[in-house]
């Protein structure tokens, strides 16, 4: 807002970071301490998934700029996985 594009984008990517790496092991100590045990043993269609995501993030926040479209784009992409999760 304060074109500070940088410090926003590194604050956003830092921050998602962050909770995917507490995110994580959380999860799997969760499910140890619940009985129903969380495998790290990740099939092809979660991996292409993490992967198409990882990819279509860089390249929005690549260019440095911000745009409403840009936005809509990433949430119909990970609309797109869950709806696909869901139905998998």
């Amino acid at each position: 807002m304060k074109n500070k594009m940088d410090l926003s984008l590194g604050v956003a990517v830092g921050s998602s970071i962050q909770i995917a790496l507490f995110a994580v092991p959380f999860v799997v100590l969760a499910g140890w301490a619940t009985g129903r045990p969380f495998s790290l043993d990740f099939d092809l269609f979660s991996v292409i998934a993490l992967v198409i995501s990882v990819l279509h993030a860089n390249l929005v926040t690549a260019g440095a700029t911000s745009h409403w479209l840009l936005g809509v784009e990433l949430v119909s992409t990970y609309v797109l996985i869950a709806v696909a999760f869901l139905y998998r």
